[in-house]
């Protein structure tokens, strides 16, 4: 996944996102880098990411890397 119509065009597919600069999280989990949850884009160039039912937003540019979750079986 690089351009925003890839995000568009995956939404609501399972993902994996790793940020250029790493985020400071609140509690436990302290700096993260690496996030793993549902697309949901914006026409904006923000993209949001699902997971546990708490929503992420990335702007476009600081994504490293995004690949989609393979899924296996039924």
């Amino acid at each position: 996944l690089r351009k925003l119509s890839d995000f568009l065009r995956f939404q609501g597919e399972e993902a994996h996102i790793k940020v250029r600069v790493p985020r400071i999280k609140k509690g436990a989990n302290g700096i993260q880098r690496n996030f793993t949850g549902r697309l949901s884009a914006s026409e904006d160039g923000r993209i949001g990411l699902t997971r546990e039912g708490d929503t992420e937003y990335f702007e476009l540019q600081e994504i490293d890397k995004a690949r989609l979750v393979p899924k296996f079986g039924k």
